[in-house]
C-alpha cells in the first residue's frame, strides 16, 4: 500500500467535500435552498450563473468520489476490506445535486412603477444529502483505517485551505484542485 497515496487522496476528498458544501451554499445564497422549490431572489444571478454552479457541484462531487476511490483501492492493497464503500459509492457516488429548478417571470406591474423591466428569478436545489453524509462517513472511517497519519494537523490544513479557498472566485477552486490532483499523481508516481 501506498501510504502517502491513500492519505493524499483522503485529504483532497476531505477538501473537495468542504468546497461541494461552499457551492451548495452559494447557490442557496443566489435563492435556492434544500429541496424548497420556489424559494425566491431578486438580483442578479440568472438562471445560466445557476447552472454554471450546478455543473461546478456535479464535477466536485465526482471529484470526491474518484478520491475515496483511489483511497479505497490503496487500503483495499493493504487487506483493508472496502466492500461497504464500494455498496455506498454505486448507491450515492454518481451526482452531488440530484434536481434543480430556475425560473424568471418577468412583473409587469413591478416594471411599471419601477419604469424598467423587473424580473423575479426562482431557483430551487436539492443536493445529495445521503451521498454528503455517507462520503463524511467514508473519509472517516478510512482515516481510521490510517492511524499513524496526524490527521487533526492535515485537517488544521485543509480547513485553513478550504476557507482561504472559498474566498476565491470559483474558476480558481478547479484550478487549484487540478494543482492538487498533479501533485497527488507527482507523490504517487515518485
Amino acid at each position: 500500500m501506498n501510504e502517502l497515496r491513500a492519505t493524499n487522496s483522503i485529504a483532497t476528498a476531505e477538501i473537495l467535500l468542504s468546497q461541494f458544501l461552499g457551492i451548495v451554499r452559494n447557490l442557496e445564497d443566489s435563492g435556492g435552498s434544500w429541496g424548497n422549490a420556489g424559494a425566491e431572489r431578486f438580483g442578479e444571478t440568472t438562471a445560466s450563473d445557476f447552472s454554471n454552479l450546478i455543473g461546478e457541484a456535479n464535477q466536485v462531487y465526482a471529484g470526491l468520489w474518484e478520491q475515496l476511490d483511489v483511497a479505497s483501492e490503496e487500503l483495499n492493497e493493504s487487506g483493508t476490506s472496502a466492500d461497504s464503500y464500494m455498496a455506498l459509492r454505486r448507491e450515492f457516488g454518481r451526482i452531488g445535486i440530484l434536481d434543480s429548478d430556475s425560473t424568471t417571470q418577468f412583473s409587469v406591474a413591478a416594471s411599471l412603477v419601477a419604469g424598467g423591466i423587473v424580473t423575479k428569478n426562482s431557483t430551487a436545489v436539492d443536493p445529495n444529502t445521503e451521498g454528503i453524509q455517507h462520503a463524511e462517513e467514508v473519509i472517516e472511517g478510512f482515516k481510521a483505517s490510517l492511524p499513524d497519519v496526524d490527521w487533526n494537523a492535515l485537517e488544521s490544513e485543509s480547513e485553513r485551505w478550504a476557507e482561504e479557498s472559498l474566498q476565491v472566485d470559483y474558476t480558481k477552486h478547479i484550478v487549484v484542485g487540478l494543482v492538487l490532483l498533479v501533485v497527488v499523481i507527482v507523490a504517487y508516481i515518485l
